[in-house]
């Protein structure tokens, strides 16, 4: 039987123009990227969902798979993207 792999790196981390409003718990808020980190944003999604995609999906470890996109609030902010589990 072939086992999911599990990957224990970040995908990629791109700094923030600014966030707006401040954030707040339990309200969205938005993320102003330059064009450059838009692009290095796109290009960890892109190798997040393809290393998703090669997992068997037929296993529960496989299904559980997913991708986790964060924000490091400082000077300046950062977005980050890593591998994460579904609950």
């Amino acid at each position: 039987m072939v086992r999911a792999k599990r990957k224990t790196y970040t995908y990629g981390t791109a700094p923030l123009d600014h966030v707006w409003p401040e954030p707040v718990p339990e309200k969205g808020f938005h993320v102003v990227l330059s064009y450059e980190h838009a692009l290095q944003v796109l290009a960890g999604l892109m190798s997040a969902v393809l290393d998703l995609q090669t997992l068997n999906r037929s296993t529960r470890e496989g299904r559980r798979a997913g991708v986790s996109i964060g924000y490091v609030p400082g000077r300046p902010g950062r977005v980050v993207i890593n591998p994460s589990r579904l609950k």
